[in-house]
């Protein structure tokens, strides 16, 4: 059975936000959609849901596979 993921993962530069989503796209992990959130929306998302996320640039997958893809996955 097939299930609906998300990761998030902080990064200091553009560049390793890049360099990461590329990596993602070609290494075979099927991500169903990849999205950028810079300092700025990461405090309005902290401020308007009280939370707490680190304010540094952000991407956020949204995988789709099994749990043992997943597994597979996190360990790559």
């Amino acid at each position: 059975m097939f299930s609906l993921q998300v990761a998030m993962c902080n990064f200091p530069t553009i560049k390793d936000v890049a360099d990461v989503a590329i990596a993602a796209m070609l290494s075979g992990i099927q991500v169903s959609r990849v999205e950028l959130l810079d300092e700025v929306q990461v405090k309005a998302i902290n401020l308007a849901n009280e939370k707490e996320l680190p304010e540094f640039l952000t991407l956020m997958f949204e995988l789709i596979g099994t749990s043992n893809l997943f597994l597979f996955a996190l360990r790559v």
